[in-house]
């Protein structure tokens, strides 16, 4: 069988092959940022298939930092 791989040299296939882990990665941390917004955490975590709450907690985390982070030069408005 041939492989579309054939000819390419070895150097390149790993070069490919890290690009393309890492990308997945990337994707797979957007998926489960927008995910915890919407859905329950217990459903986003076996999903994602981590072991522990914790784990995906972090990305929960992230989601409070940058709402934080976003609100900082935000205008304070008395009530009057």
């Amino acid at each position: 069988m041939r492989s579309i791989f054939n000819g390419f040299c070895s150097d390149c296939l790993r070069s490919f092959c890290v690009l393309f882990y890492h990308i997945y990665h990337y994707l797979s941390h957007t998926g489960i940022s927008e995910d915890v917004k919407t859905r329950p955490r217990e459903h986003v975590r076996d999903d994602a298939g981590h072991s522990s709450s914790a784990i995906t907690d972090k990305y929960i985390d992230i989601e409070l930092r940058e709402r934080h982070l976003s609100a900082r030069k935000k205008p304070l408005v008395s009530e009057s």
